[in-house]
Formats: structure tokens, C-alpha cells, sequence
């Protein structure tokens, strides 16, 4: 007998694949069966027990032992064991129900089967009535900000969602992965849990496929989620970052402030007797400023973290600039070579903010150059001919310059 195609709708597309390579791999076993149901164990990461019963409207009921079972009732390991039920035993209902014919034999009345659908129906909703009973005070949920495992990505940062227990003395337990189903999730008890949650569910998950009721949920929030999805995270309080695999997660907070710019600095310094000139960066924002070796973490998109609070800047692709400087970039010129260094950094291709020391004696001038001609009168040529001498010069604000010289162009 087929599986009604009702049944099948039941399990989404990536269940019914698990639940295909439970069925191929001989893990499941038939204890018992008979016209109202089917019991059998499957063997996964532990032994679950599942039961498929035939529910009063004629429909198929599912229970299972597994964590994702026990929240949903579907999982991969009841579409394994409907497969071995279909191939061995039958699916339950192939003869009518004993109770299910109407008065004198006579076939049931389509309104009754519709009212004993509708207790299908309350019956399979019941539970989300005490869904947020599930979330004890002694339980919170926690995000964990995966610096290390970004670090290998261009597409965002990696969040882990996790949950933490109090201990026999009341403080919180090290986190662990959060393994409760989406309905759970979307019902915790603090309402920027869920904002989060139906955040996250939009998002790819970071190895792209949808986690079950007993996976990590670890997903990908892209620098354009960086001031909602992210800030939203923060601002529980239980945001966590954890900058290398074994190191603990550490208490991040949110600076509520303006976006930080990042600028290249041209500093003056002293090499033993030498006096020199290095390029430097920094992020500023005011009068404030950043050296750009401060942050611990520095990531695309935009986002920096010094002493646990995370900082925006805007990443006008300076991002590859500023970790450049962090990591292996180094120039350093003597003193008669700072000028060129910084005309060479006013030609790359893209504008950036430039800091200039005073005592080089250069203006930054970021008006338009405004070309200027001087007539005058010369000396009379041979005959008496009249003649006019013209003076070309460029203007940069208050600043005239010859047209011959090399700080026109």
C-alpha cells in the first residue's frame, strides 16, 4: 500500500531524506502491529521508540522518543519506520477501524468523520496552549558570536544559538547547544528571544541546510543584519563572543553611538636618532579615536571590538586597508621623503581619509581647483605692436598655483 500523499506532506523534504537513509541502513525494527497502529525502535544516536497509530478521522498519528519527535510528534525516524511498515507489516488502516461504522453497518455520515477530524486537530494543537511553560526560570537562552569560525568567511559572522542552565548553586552553567524545535523557539518566554528567532529563521544557516530538533543551530547574520538581527542579540544581555575555539565566551555590549570612519594617519616617530615617518590608522568618530592595533576583533562589514563592546564603522571597502596595517603592512620613509609618501597616498584609486602632520607645512584642501587667468600689458613689440601677457594659475580655496608647477595636477 502507498503512503497516502496527505501522510507525505507531513515531512519536509530534508526529513524524508534522513528518514530515507535511516530505512536503506536497516535501522529500523517492527515490535509490534496490528489495524490501529505500528511500534518499532530505530537506531540513531540512542534507541527511539516510535509509534504510528491510526488517529479517528482515518489520518495517521505520529509519536516519537527523540527530542525533535517528542516537539513535533514527525520526524526522520517515524518516515523510516513508515517506509518499513509499507514494505512489511502495512500502514495502519487497511481495514476499517473497529468502531467506525455507523448505525446497522451503514457507512459513516461525512459529518461525523469532519467533527472526529476536528479533534484530530485540537488534539495536535493542544501543546502549544503551555508552550512557554517549557522555558523554566533555571533556563535562558544564549548567543554565541563565533569570531574564530568567521574569520575563514566573507559572508557575515557565525552566531550559535545556545542555551544555559543554573547550577546546584544557582550560578549558570557553560552554554550548550540550543536543541528545541522552531515552535519552542518562537514561543520563549522574553520578546527579543523571538524577534531574534524570527530573524534567524530567515537567514542560511551556516552549512546551509536547516537544523532539526537535535542540531546545533549556528547561522549566518551578513553585516546588512549587522544594527537589527545583531544589536537585537546584544541587547538580551546574553550575547557572548568567543574569539578562539577553546576559549570561553566572553559579555559583549553595544555602543549605541554613530558609525566610527576609519583614516589613514601619517605619524611622526623616532627610529633611535632617526627621525622618520609611519603609516598608521585609526577610527574616529568626533573627537574620539582608535588606534587601528586596539580593536581585538576587527571584522567586515563593518564592526570592531574594544574592552567587550562591539562599535560599527562604515566599511567603504576600507576593510582589507585597515587589516592590512593590523597584520602585515608596514611603510616608514625618512623625514625628506614624507611629502611623497603622502602625494602617493592622495593617488590611490579610491578617496580615503587622510590625517597630515602640521609640521609638514601641507593643507588639505577637498574644494574643486578653480583656474585663474591674469591679464597685463607687455612691453610693445617691434613696430609698436600692442601685446597682453596672461598668468594661468589653479585656486584651491585661498591658495593660488602656478600651472606650471606639479601641485596643479
Amino acid at each position: 500500500m502507498a503512503i497516502p500523499l496527505e501522510t507525505i506532506r507531513l515531512f519536509p523534504p530534508h526529513i524524508r531524506e534522513r528518514g530515507d537513509r535511516y530505512f536503506h541502513a536497516g535501522r529500523v525494527a517492527i515490535t509490534a502491529s496490528d489495524e490501529q497502529g505500528v511500534q518499532a525502535v530505530v537506531r540513531g544516536s540512542d534507541d527511539y521508540r516510535v509509534r504510528i497509530r491510526l488517529l479517528r478521522s482515518g489520518a495517521l498519528g505520529f509519536e516519537c522518543t527523540c527530542p525533535f519527535g517528542r516537539e513535533n510528534g514527525w520526524c526522520k525516524h517515524a518516515w523510516a519506520t513508515l517506509l518499513e511498515a509499507d514494505g512489511s507489516v502495512g500502514l495502519p488502516g487497511l481495514a476499517p477501524p473497529a468502531g467506525t461504522e455507523g448505525h446497522n453497518g451503514a457507512e459513516d455520515p461525512g459529518w461525523q468523520t469532519q467533527v472526529r477530524r476536528l479533534g484530530d486537530l485540537l488534539d495536535a494543537t493542544s501543546h502549544l496552549d503551555d508552550m512557554g511553560k517549557r522555558w523554566p526560570a533555571t533556563r535562558r537562552i544564549v548567543y554565541i558570536l563565533d569570531v574564530h569560525a568567521s574569520s575563514y568567511r566573507t559572508d557575515g559572522l557565525v552566531v550559535e544559538v545556545a542555551q544555559q542552565r543554573t547550577g546546584p548553586d544557582g550560578e549558570w552553567l557553560d552554554p550548550v547547544p540550543l536543541r528545541v524545535n522552531q515552535a519552542t523557539w518562537l514561543n520563549a518566554p522574553d520578546m527579543l528571544d523571538r524577534e531574534v528567532a524570527q530573524m534567524l529563521l530567515g537567514t542560511r544557516p551556516e552549512d546551509g541546510f536547516a537544523p532539526g530538533g537535535g542540531s546545533a543551530r549556528r547561522y549566518i547574520v551578513r553585516a546588512a543584519a549587522f544594527d537589527t538581527t545583531l544589536r537585537r542579540m546584544v541587547e538580551t544581555g546574553r550575547a557572548r563572543l568567543r574569539v578562539l575555539p577553546d576559549s570561553a565566551p566572553t559579555t559583549v555590549s553595544w555602543d549605541p553611538g554613530a558609525p566610527w570612519s576609519f583614516r589613514l594617519r601619517v605619524v611622526h616617530a623616532k627610529k633611535g636618532r632617526r627621525e622618520v615617518y609611519e603609516l598608521d590608522g585609526a577610527f574616529a568618530r568626533g573627537d574620539e579615536l582608535h588606534d587601528v592595533h586596539e580593536p581585538a576583533v576587527l571584522m567586515r562589514g563593518g564592526l570592531f571590538v574594544i574592552h567587550g563592546c562591539i562599535h560599527r564603522f562604515v566599511d567603504d571597502h576600507v576593510f582589507d586597508v585597515a587589516y592590512a596595517l593590523r597584520t602585515a603592512l608596514s611603510v616608514r620613509v625618512p623625514r625628506r621623503e614624507a611629502v611623497s609618501l603622502v602625494a602617493e597616498l592622495f593617488k590611490l584609486p579610491r578617496r580615503l581619509d587622510i590625517e597630515i602632520p602640521p609640521e609638514l607645512g601641507l593643507v588639505h584642501v577637498q574644494e574643486s581647483p578653480v583656474p585663474c587667468l591674469a591679464l597685463r600689458d607687455a612691453i610693445p613689440g617691434p613696430g609698436g605692436t600692442r601685446r597682453v601677457d596672461g598668468r594661468l594659475t589653479f585656486a584651491y580655496g585661498p591658495t593660488e598655483v602656478p600651472w606650471t608647477s606639479e601641485a596643479a595636477s
